[in-house]
């Protein structure tokens, strides 16, 4: 087995995070569109007794048929339509998979639009039971490591019929030599940003720090660390109750006129729109 590979399996072992958005088991009639849309996690919904096409921009219609699922990566902008008239049933969920606290899982993978056969009803089963157990108030110390179990065993359906690119291969690389940064810029989310410190973290000058950084992410680690923050932000505004001016402030804005002015730069909408917009849209 490569570096690379060798590298990602450890840090997943070591260090997977799941964040699980929603989930649910609900009716979806004709006619039924999620409208355009952008979401943080990994979307796989399960569909039985109807059909549905997704729809990508730059690529072709995609139909998902009663019995499979729908895979969606995270950020990818779509939407979903239904086809068929008779009421259908989705088996769904939302969640986000993150290694070294910020690494996106599926950001390295190539994933299918959909998942087929065997791998569709797993994803449904999956889901459902998912479901069930993230809604309990009170879990027990069984029942919440059932949840990650499921939510684990879930990603692997996904990976199994995903494939690894040559690109994530050769960032893998470079990524290893960044685990101290990711993991300070991370712990230190809502705090000023020493971009000087990050290169001692890696015994780099901050020339050549900045320069491994940006062939790994494409960015500067500054702007990095905000769409971090708006990621973030997008969790809290879809999973939690908190407020706009709260979620702002958990990823270090105190002005929340500042930050939802930034947030709909980056997201598209307002904070508050596009909390509404994603709970529409999951429903």
């Amino acid at each position: 087995m490569d570096p690379a590979r060798r590298f990602l399996i450890k840090m997943t072992e070591e260090t997977l995070r799941v964040d699980f958005h929603s989930g649910n088991v609900t009716v979806i009639e004709h006619p039924h569109s999620t409208g355009w849309r952008t979401l943080p996690g990994l979307v796989t919904a399960q569909v039985l007794d109807a059909s549905v096409v997704i729809l990508v921009a730059g690529k072709e219609e995609h139909f998902v048929h009663s019995g499979d699922a729908v895979c969606i990566a995270p950020h990818l902008h779509h939407r979903i339509d239904m086809t068929t008239h008779p009421p259908g049933i989705s088996r769904w969920s939302l969640a986000s998979f993150f290694i070294l606290g910020s690494i996106n899982v599926f950001s390295l993978f190539e994933l299918p639009l959909s998942l087929t056969g065997e791998s569709g009803r797993r994803t449904g089963d999956i889901n459902a039971e998912l479901a069930q157990l993230y809604q309990l108030t009170d879990p027990t110390f069984q029942q919440a490591l059932k949840r990650r179990s499921l939510a684990s065993l879930l990603a692997a359906v996904v990976i199994e019929n995903s494939k690894l690119g040559e690109v994530s291969m050769e960032r893998l690389q470079k990524l290893e030599r960044l685990v101290p940064v990711l993991k300070h810029i991370e712990e230190q989310l809502a705090s000023p940003l020493d971009t000087g410190q990050l290169g001692k973290l890696v015994h780099l000058s901050p020339s050549r720090f900045h320069t491994l950084f940006r062939s790994v992410f494409g960015t500067a680690p500054g702007h990095y660390r905000q769409a971090l923050r708006m990621q973030k932000a997008q969790q809290l505004l879809i999973s939690t109750d908190l407020t706009v001016d709260e979620v702002g402030r958990r990823v270090g804005h105190v002005d929340p006129f500042h930050f939802s002015r930034i947030f709909k730069k980056l997201s598209g909408a307002s904070p508050s729109i596009y909390r509404k917009r994603m709970l529409k849209g999951l429903s």
